[in-house]
């Protein structure tokens, strides 16, 4: 899968110990947290693997005339749930403009029936008849060619950009070939071993996921053998003039493909990938695949693939600035996370925020300590609340991915601050024998937001259920039925009481859709923090949240209709209140 993770040059950089700061934004509660192939894993405990598509690809590539030729001996297994059983047929999609030049039966002179349907813009349905002798496994060989020269759309002027855009492209300025192009058969929701032999014009050079077996120059052309024994949702190629420079790193090939003008900065790419796949395989186990390549892109990306990065040519010219952390260890934890233990697209997009809270947090954690920790913690919260307006918040078990800036901080920055939470709430030391866990039983196949929990559970011996519904469901307009947020309200400020519909304060009741309050005062229990609250009566009054850490501590401010009406300092007489999540 393409997880594009915003790794480009932009204005603004991307995208717990709980923080110095616990922000509720009630009645209508905001909540913000600082805070040959043989198949591999089946049979494994944990949710039933897929059963295994083998591919073997064939391929010529032709930039001159963006021309490919492919042949694809595809192997599937008859009680994959892929294959229409009633009307025994199988299928899948291509793109519209390759055309399809024979499909036949392996071992068997029978001719195959297909038809070609639309299916999209730039897509056709392939629907292959099966032979009803077909037992266990069924294997038939698709030749197939055509021109694939979609040209590049530069990206929105984005905060946070996810890249220029193109569904596939084979021309002189580069090869870019992914799940987007339907360059060979692809069968949704499927997973699949690859080989794959490719041969080009000298001087290109190919990269794609997997092993490389064999790499000849031969005639003035360039082939390459590569062998991917992990499977993966799709197959992603990619090929550019490229100089190669390649380290061995602890049994894993490190290698980057740089334009000539870049390769001098190939060995800082190398060093650092290094040092980071050794930091995260301390801590999400060992590191699943025998290569790691950090590949120039001739357009502006930032791309993680199975075993390899695909990084804009800027992006590589910024040198130690794509090395901090967030950046190109982002792209590695995706070794892990996304490329290696797949999500599901409809019940939620888990990854971005478990790989944002290991490199974009944890590293500065880690590596500068609590004080650039909070400060991150403070900023993800900060941010949230200025950028995520109610009418645009949703839940983050919703997130699939991000296509609006807003989208950033509701999957990648508040989820991955609810992982911090978790740790926070459970432990380190489950928490992080819960991440390894997640690897190693999920490794190669798709996990949810559920099978998380449940590790998460196992590990810490305690139900979750209510953390994960508070923080994944529920949004503004019904996060005060979680039953934390509901025992939290009962530990106000003495004069301080919240109704359904009205708070009171000194005495006197506050009520209507543009009222709203914001109170802070010291955490009895720890002296050296502070709680924020913010209470709106209406989405309309949650406006003023984004000023929530800009007033003085001990002090309250009402507003209406998005205006100071009365502030003041809070009374120093004031009894302590109870601070459950120290």
């Amino acid at each position: 899968m393409n997880l594009r993770s915003g790794f480009l040059p932009r204005r603004k950089l991307r995208g717990f110990r709980l923080p110095h700061s616990l922000t509720l934004a009630g009645i209508l509660l905001f909540i913000f947290v600082f805070f040959p192939f043989t198949p591999l894993f089946a049979g494994e405990e944990g949710k039933d693997a897929l059963p295994l598509l083998i591919h073997h690809l064939e391929v010529r590539l032709t930039p001159e005339d963006h021309r490919i030729q492919a042949q694809d001996t595809l192997q599937i297994p008859m009680n994959s749930g892929l294959i229409n059983s009633d009307q025994q047929t199988l299928s899948f999609s291509m793109n519209k403009a390759l055309k399809i030049l024979e499909i036949y039966p392996e071992k068997s002179d029978q001719t195959l029936i297909w038809h070609s349907l639309p299916r999209d813009e730039r897509s056709q349905e392939i629907r292959l008849q099966i032979p009803a002798e077909a037992r266990e496994t069924f294997s038939f060989t698709l030749r197939y060619e055509g021109i694939i020269y979609d040209p590049i759309q530069k990206s929105r002027d984005l905060s946070f950009i996810t890249g220029d855009e193109t569904t596939g492209l084979i021309g002189e300025e580069g090869v870019y070939l992914s799940e987007d192009t339907y360059w060979y058969p692809e069968i949704p929701k499927s997973l699949s071993l690859f080989n794959l032999v490719v041969t080009m014009p000298e001087p290109w050079v190919v990269v794609t996921q997997g092993e490389l077996i064999a790499r000849e120059i031969k005639e003035g052309l360039s082939k390459s053998q590569w062998r991917s024994e992990i499977p993966a949702e799709a197959l992603t190629l990619v090929a550019g003039k490229y100089r190669v420079q390649t380290r061995n790193w602890n049994g894993a090939a490190l290698s980057a493909y740089f334009s000539p003008e870049n390769e001098s900065l190939a060995d800082k790419f190398i060093q650092a990938a290094g040092e980071y796949i050794q930091l995260y395989s301390q801590i999400l186990g060992p590191y699943p695949y025998k290569k790691f390549d950090i590949v120039e892109n001739f357009f502006s990306s930032g791309y993680g693939f199975p075993s390899f990065t695909l990084l804009g040519k800027e992006v590589i010219r910024q040198g130690d600035r794509a090395l901090q952390p967030g950046y190109l260890d982002h792209e590695i934890v995706h070794s892990w996370l996304g490329n290696y233990v797949f999500y599901d697209p409809d019940k939620g997009n888990w990854v971005e925020a478990l790989t944002t809270y290991c490199t974009n947090y944890y590293y500065k954690e880690l590596k500068q300590g609590e004080e650039a920790a909070f400060k991150y913690r403070k900023r993800a919260s900060q941010q949230y609340s200025i950028r995520v307006t109610p009418e645009k918040e949703y839940p983050v078990r919703a997130f699939k991915g991000k296509t609006e800036d807003y989208e950033n901080d509701i999957g990648y920055t508040k989820g991955s601050m609810i992982f911090h939470q978790l740790r926070r709430w459970i432990g380190e030391d489950p928490f992080f024998l819960g991440l390894k866990e997640i690897i190693r039983r999920y490794g190669g196949r798709r996990a949810d937001w559920e099978d998380l929990q449940k590790v998460f559970e196992e590990v810490s011996h305690q139900p979750l259920d209510w953390f994960f519904r508070q923080w994944l469901d529920l949004k503004v307009g019904n996060a005060r039925k979680s039953a934390p947020v509901k025992e939290w309200l009962t530990h106000l400020p003495e004069g301080f009481e919240l109704k359904e519909d009205a708070f009171r304060l000194g005495g006197k009741e506050y009520k209507g859709e543009e009222i709203a309050l914001l109170v802070t005062w010291r955490n009895p229990k720890n002296p050296m923090k502070y709680l924020t609250f913010y209470f709106g009566l209406a989405p309309g009054a949650l406006s003023r949240a984004r000023y929530l850490f800009y007033d003085g501590w001990d002090s309250y401010v009402i507003f209406e209709k998005g205006y100071p009406i009365q502030r003041d300092d809070w009374p120093e007489e004031s009894p302590d209140t109870v601070y459950y999540f120290r």
